[in-house]
């Protein structure tokens, strides 16, 4: 039912790169980058959602993260 195209997804990803806090250190830059694109992703996809599904899709997008860090207990 929910469909996002390729270039919308990118026109996401460069303002991430853009806005993101800029950093010498390759790690802390990438990490930022991490950051501000999960944050813009969230948004955008929220926009977009019906509202009943936002509260489902908050928390499969938390326990992804959870579970990428290893601090979550399955």
């Amino acid at each position: 039912m929910y469909e996002y195209s390729l270039m919308s997804y990118m026109q996401v990803f460069m303002n991430a790169l853009n806005v993101s806090k800029k950093d010498s250190i390759l790690k802390n830059r990438l990490k930022n980058i991490s950051d501000k694109l999960t944050q813009f992703v969230y948004d955008f996809v929220c926009m977009g959602l019906f509202e009943t599904h936002k509260l489902m899709y908050s928390f499969q997008l938390m326990t992804m993260i959870m579970d990428n860090d290893g601090t979550l207990d399955q």
